[in-house]
């Protein structure tokens, strides 16, 4: 008995310092830190600035390109000989150094509509990167909602199981004082500690799930690794507010894919046509003791063309259309995949409440049972297995009601998952 009276306050001690030093969370705040501050989060916005970047450099595709170069160059001397008339006669020359300098400016008049195409594709692309960060953020969350309603579920499994345990300590304390006096037989005694045997495992299992939870939830969130997290009934409590709508973020990052997909295919087109620009410079050029040319400007206009693409570019832009009914193809397997994820999420979230509701018959039907066996046993119309069986049948009642009502959470949190909705929308 005095291996059981110290596993019994061993246990209760334990529990009651390791609830001191826990932190309580509300799955808001979780919510709140899975969404903004977790790896994922971070990495998915640090993508949109990317990408953002990347359409800056595509609008600066429209302004004008000026460069400045100059040269100084030092020669050899070098055998010169003018073919012009110089008058007084001329004479040896002697050249060793050139100077030059030069300016220009080109403005882009006509590219084939590439450039404005160019700008949209990237403004789409910022858009599909924004909603890919969204549902990125919406995955992130619901796998620390799934730790977070676990956790809890791992926290009840030892509240109740202690609850049991001591009564089962005393029931060991009364069956040895029965047993010393003759009245029950040592196999009760012996079937009433391995019920305390069983339950000492299972509490064991329950400590072992709420350590592991803690830690990935701790790690998912960037907290302490050593974190250890208390969840209140209350957070457990659900208050519906669904949304009919498909806002799903991977359905529309996947549309504005198609959106510069097809942007691209305008790009590819745009090979067809010339080049067009206009140009105006300035030059400044020394030869030594040759000539000099100062305030030389020029202007006019540019044009390229690439006459191969006549019979190149037909392959290219075949290819740039394919890529869109790609794209159009894989829509239309989301879309279908996110109906049936929908209409799942939603049999299971209607499944889960009426489930909770048997639970809670199964708990009142448990307890009644219990409190009937336990007269008949008191009274010798029942005996040890029966009293035992009751008893685990109760706790299992319990402990699936307390999981029952997490699991309505749970499954509400899937539902908004699968309709897009679980994180406030971000539309820009």
């Amino acid at each position: 008995m005095k291996k059981y009276k110290y596993i019994a306050i061993a246990l209760f001690s334990i529990g009651a310092v390791v609830a001191q030093d826990k932190k309580v969370v509300t799955i808001n705040e979780v919510i709140s830190i899975a969404s903004t501050q977790t790896t994922a989060a971070q990495l998915a916005d640090i993508k949109v600035k990317t990408k953002e970047f990347e359409w800056q450099v595509a609008k600066n595709k429209q302004l004008p390109d000026f460069k400045i170069s100059g040269q100084y160059q030092r020669l050899s001397t070098a055998n010169v000989e003018l073919k012009l008339p110089v008058q007084g006669g001329g004479g040896d020359l002697k050249v060793n150094q050139l100077l030059l300098g030069n300016a220009t400016l080109s403005y882009p008049l006509f590219a084939g509509f590439k450039v404005r195409n160019n700008i949209e594709l990237s403004k789409n692309l910022v858009e599909a990167e924004k909603n890919t960060a969204e549902f990125t953020k919406e995955e992130v969350t619901h796998q620390a909602i799934q730790l977070y309603v676990n956790l809890y579920k791992a926290q009840q499994s030892q509240k109740l199981i202690q609850e049991n345990q001591k009564r089962a300590l005393q029931r060991v304390k009364d069956f040895k004082a029965m047993m010393d006096n003759g009245i029950i037989a040592k196999n009760d005694y012996l079937k009433a500690e391995l019920q305390v045997s069983n339950y000492q495992i299972a509490y064991e299992e329950a400590v072992a799930n709420e350590e592991i939870l803690s830690y990935q939830l701790a790690l998912l969130l960037k907290m302490d690794e050593n974190s250890k997290f208390q969840i209140n009934d209350s957070e457990m409590n659900l208050l519906e507010n669904l949304s009919n709508s498909n806002e799903r973020k991977d359905v529309r990052a996947l549309t504005s894919q198609i959106e510069a997909a097809k942007n691209n295919v305008k790009i590819v087109k745009g090979n067809y046509f010339p080049a067009i620009s206009l140009m105006t410079g300035y030059i400044a050029f020394d030869l030594q003791n040759v000539v000099t040319v100062s305030n030389a400007m020029n202007f006019g206009v540019g044009v390229s063309y690439d006459v191969s693409s006549l019979f190149k570019n037909n392959k290219e832009v075949k290819v740039a259309k394919s890529k869109v009914k790609e794209l159009e193809y894989h829509l239309a397997s989301l879309n279908d995949k996110v109906k049936i994820e929908i209409k799942s999420a939603e049999t299971n979230f209607t499944l889960a409440k009426n489930q909770y509701k048997v639970y809670q018959e199964a708990v009142n039907q448990a307890i009644e049972n219990f409190r009937i066996i336990k007269d008949k046993y008191d009274n010798g119309l029942a005996d040890t297995n029966d009293l035992l069986d009751a008893e685990i049948q109760q706790l299992q009642a319990q402990i699936s009601e307390a999981y029952g009502k997490a699991n309505i959470l749970l499954k509400y949190m899937d539902l908004q998952a699968a309709q897009g909705t679980l994180l406030p929308s971000n539309k820009n």
